[in-house]
């Protein structure tokens, strides 16, 4: 897998498969997402997880995610992903149009052909973009887009901060269920 982190200096020449979000814990939801890619990677695109960078807190690290940098590159690698983008997370990229992000970066950057989503993915300046552009702007960018339900756990959505607080509350069966592995931490 290659790794493209906290750079905008780079070009997938390639057709990819695009999923988009911050992927902490890569839950079951998540997994949804990197299934989804898996399957047009046998049409011959290359697979790609977008998040954006955000460097760590030193001695915080595990408190605001649940999967370190370093283990998620190492879950994503081992699931066959072809490329994490880690965008460095500027007041300049802050401040870009969600239109401008989709043409400049889904499209000319990344070179996207299938862009995957969750239902409540936003982006772009204000949290302005979402699922509904991202739609809008497939025929004209040239890619597909598929939206995918969110995975339930006891008939309430799957997310990360609802696996956070199961940790943080020792519920661990839960949030191995909603991971669908246990949860795990390394370090010395």
């Amino acid at each position: 897998m290659q790794v493209i982190c906290n750079t905008e200096n780079f070009q997938i020449t390639e057709k990819t498969v695009v999923t988009l979000g911050k992927f902490d814990g890569i839950h079951r939801g998540h997994q949804r997402l990197l299934n989804a890619l898996l399957e047009q990677k046998k049409k011959g695109l290359k697979t790609v997880v977008f998040a954006f960078f955000v460097p760590p807190i030193p001695g915080r690290e595990d408190m605001r995610q649940l999967t370190p940098n370093d283990e998620k590159t190492k879950f994503l690698e081992e699931y066959g992903i072809d490329y994490l983008i880690e965008y460095p997370f500027t007041d300049q990229v802050r401040h870009t149009e969600p239109e401008a992000f989709v043409k400049e970066i889904l499209c000319k950057k990344i070179n996207a052909s299938f862009v995957a989503a969750g239902p409540d993915f936003c982006f772009g300046y204000e949290r302005r973009g979402n699922v509904s552009l991202l739609a809008k702007m497939a025929d004209e960018c040239g890619y597909e887009f598929r939206v995918f339900d969110k995975v339930s756990y006891q008939n309430e959505p799957i997310s990360s901060s609802r696996i956070r607080e199961c940790v943080r509350e020792g519920r661990m069966e839960e949030a191995t269920d909603m991971l669908g592995r246990p949860f795990s931490l390394s370090g010395t």
